[in-house]
């Protein structure tokens, strides 16, 4: 008979799956950029694995910091493609929990909290 430890062990390795998966499917929407880990995203990364080298080859990518995908645009081009062609998309900003613990809920209705 399973102990209360491994279904608990069972329990979080199957969130973690079903979340790794979700990022996946939520990856294939988005620009590409490097594999995310489930909760973290791409924080590990930060320091030692991303080469500036590499990403400034790439004009449209996407990090995830967090839960929250974060798109970069690199170049004038994909700025102005960015900002003119696809305003509607790139305007909005996430409410985040640190956004909604300092400012509470003034300045909400600026903000579009849909991905």
């Amino acid at each position: 008979m399973l102990g209360i430890v491994e279904i608990f062990i069972a329990l979080v390795a199957s969130l973690l799956i079903l979340q790794f998966l979700k990022l996946q499917w939520m990856r294939s929407q988005l620009p590409p950029g490097p594999v995310p880990l489930p909760i973290i995203g791409n924080l590990w990364l930060l320091d030692f694995k991303l080469r500036r080298e590499t990403l400034t080859k790439v004009f449209i990518y996407i990090l995830w910091m967090g839960q929250t995908p974060v798109v970069i645009l690199n170049g004038y081009k994909a700025v102005k493609e960015g900002i003119i062609t696809h305003s509607e998309e790139t305007s909005g900003r996430p409410l985040t929990p640190f956004y909604r613990d300092m400012m509470g809920e003034k300045g909400r209705r600026c903000y579009r909290t849909e991905i």
